[in-house]
């Protein structure tokens, strides 16, 4: 299920481009669920797990106190990480989407239904290839493709990583900084919960104070300063995982 949300102080504004939304999931079979507020102030007021949990956000950029862009910027600060499509009377007005990263812009009166439906479709593929990546890894002449939802966890000791995935295989390769794995793969759900041991959050069974069990029964030790942080991060995953 994939949670839409539209932001837009027109009443018209809402009603149409929310029969448009569903016209084009009925017409691909896409499940969805559409979220309406009337003001960016709303939405900004509203949860954090609701918005985080959003796959795409429809925001008009003219809107009476925090406008649409300003708003976007604010939801990257938060957090945010997936498609914002901006509503707006003219083009101009997309100029300052390019710094809150926006997805693409839909023009009010000017784009028809059949552009709309192009765009909203690229959104949708989007998400699916943030659910589909790939890491590659190389060592000893060996050339490993693994898919990251397969992944369920790294490693290291002394330059040398392990990678386990599809609960009994384990591929090693040569890295020297494991911070470098963390930071790539973070926005795909990844936590480091040690020094020395980065986890998939998909994988995760169970947690403690100083233990967290792994779907495939593997128990891996957590530091003390990063509980709470992986219970927060945990718990903000799972929203996104259920809007997707």
């Amino acid at each position: 299920m994939l949670k839409i949300i539209l932001c837009d102080d027109s009443i018209n504004e809402k009603i149409k481009y929310t029969d448009w939304i569903n016209t084009v999931v009925k017409k691909h079979n896409i499940g969805v669920k559409i979220t309406l507020y009337d003001s960016a102030d709303l939405m900004l007021a509203d949860s954090l797990k609701e918005i985080v949990g959003a796959g795409i956000i429809f925001m008009d950029v003219n809107m009476p106190g925090t406008t649409g862009d300003l708003a976007a910027l604010k939801l990257r600060e938060l957090g945010y990480e997936n498609e914002i499509i901006f509503l707006t009377v003219s083009k101009q007005h997309f100029i300052n989407a390019f710094d809150a990263k926006a997805f693409h812009y839909i023009v009010k009166d000017e784009t028809v239904i059949e552009e709309f439906e192009r765009i909203l479709l690229l959104a949708v593929n989007a998400q699916k290839q943030k659910k589909s990546k790939f890491v590659v890894y190389s060592s000893a002449g060996k050339t490993m493709s693994i898919p990251v939802d397969k992944i369920l966890y790294y490693e290291s000791h002394r330059g040398i990583v392990n990678v386990y995935y599809d609960n009994d295989k384990v591929f090693t390769f040569p890295q020297r900084n494991i911070t470098v794995i963390a930071n790539d793969l973070e926005e795909y759900g990844f936590f480091r919960v040690h020094r020395a041991i980065i986890v998939s959050l998909l994988a995760v069974e169970s947690v403690t104070y100083n233990k967290i069990v792994l779907r495939n029964g593997v128990s891996l030790p957590i530091s003390r300063n990063k509980y709470s942080e992986l219970k927060e991060s945990l718990e903000l995953f799972a929203i996104k995982m259920e809007s997707q």
